[in-house]
């Protein structure tokens, strides 16, 4: 702004000077054939329009080009409304289970770059619920190209189209692929030891068994669950004895907690005839495990078990497990099996006092019928149902 203040009176100096000495000057300008005469105040006048001229065509420039900007602008957040419009309405038809609708307005969402990113995600999901394969992996396939970072999520949702498809030999091979990068990742074991249920291969299921517990992939319920359905099969197929003690040695090393897979080894023993190995399991888990727990896997093994029946009837002195009809439930199981149908009697009749459930009335029915008084077995029998 200086410099065109500067050249105008520069300018305006040029023009007053020669005014002042009555002299207005001589310019010759010869341009090839073509010559120009002039007086200097002319020539000047001229240069000062040609420079206004100018200054006025920069600003025409200037206008054009910001008007192109306001056009691209405005068209670029109209598809910027277009897009965030469609991503809702994608949403909202997944939620709606209307999955093909979501896929059709999701896929073509790809105006912004994570905004493409998402919606590509979500209509692989909504193809999945379609069970489409070629959407699914179409779009699986364009999230990953444009944002690397979505490659566990897409690995994710590419297993669960196999899922859906109930194609699990193809998932679990899929999320094997990334389980040694990702080893503290609880989604992904998680989704693996359902896949592993559902192919009923618990011997893989077992391998991973450390990684589920470390990454915390389910909760302690769920996780006891896992564990007893994974030695429930392995129990399944031994019946040799010394090769359930090899197990048993391995397993009770880290037993904490876990009254369920100690009551599914002491039946197992029993069920071997090695009812030892039974009672040394079931007191190793009164002393170091919580007692109801521990009586409710009791009350599973129709067993008889001295060693089992003198510590329950050691603890029976406490006199708060008078109103604990787990404990006294578990002991009057082992009366039962010892067939002492008296005492068992009793302690049914305690139980059915306290909380009775359906097995204590059918049991008491039994000792009815034990002691050939069928009127009485009846009535129980129909107090139970």
């Amino acid at each position: 702004m200086k410099l065109v203040c500067l050249c105008i009176i520069f300018c305006v100096a040029m023009v007053v000077a020669p005014s002042l000495v009555d002299n207005q000057g001589y310019v010759f300008i010869s341009l090839g054939n073509y010559t120009v005469e002039l007086s200097v105040i002319v020539a000047i006048g001229i240069i000062i329009l040609t420079f206004l001229l100018f200054l006025l065509l920069c600003q025409l420039i200037k206008w054009f080009f910001s008007c192109k900007n306001v056009f691209r602008l405005f068209f670029y957040r109209r598809r910027e409304a277009t897009a965030r419009e469609n991503l809702y309405l994608g949403v909202l038809a997944l939620l709606e289970q209307r999955y093909s609708e979501a896929h059709k307005l999701l896929i073509q969402n790809t105006h912004s770059k994570h905004r493409s990113v998402a919606s590509y995600i979500i209509a692989a999901q909504a193809a999945i619920q379609t069970k489409s394969e070629k959407d699914c992996i179409k779009a699986l396939d364009k999230a990953l190209k444009i944002e690397p970072r979505a490659r566990l999520a897409c690995i994710l949702l590419h297993s669960d189209l196999y899922v859906a498809l109930n194609d699990y030999e193809k998932a679990a091979e899929i999320i094997e692929q990334v389980s040694t990068e990702y080893q503290n990742n609880a989604v992904i074991f998680r989704k693996l030891a359902n896949i592993y249920v559902k192919l009923n291969d618990y011997k893989r299921l077992r391998e991973i068994i450390p990684n589920i517990k470390s990454c915390k992939a389910f909760s302690f319920d769920d996780f006891m669950k896992l564990q007893v359905s994974v030695y429930e099969n392995e129990l399944r197929n031994i019946t040799d004895q010394n090769e359930l003690c090899g197990v048993w040695s391995q397993v009770s090393r880290n037993l904490k907690k876990q009254s369920q897979i100690l009551g599914l080894f002491a039946r197992k023993f029993a069920e071997l005839g090695d009812v030892t190995s039974s009672e040394k399991i079931f007191l190793e888990g009164l002393r170091k495990l919580d007692e109801n727990s521990v009586c409710l896997e009791i009350v599973k093994c129709n067993v008889f078990m001295p060693k089992i029946l003198e510590k329950l009837e050691d603890l029976s002195v406490d006199p708060k497990k008078d109103n604990n009809p787990i404990f006294i439930r578990a002991l009057a199981n082992q009366y039962y099996a010892r067939k002492d149908y008296k005492l068992a009697l009793e302690y049914l009749r305690k139980v059915v006092a306290i909380d009775g459930i359906s097995d204590d009335f059918i049991k008491i029915a039994s000792c009815y019928e034990s002691g050939s008084l069928c009127d009485k077995s009846n009535l129980s029998s129909k107090s139970s149902v």
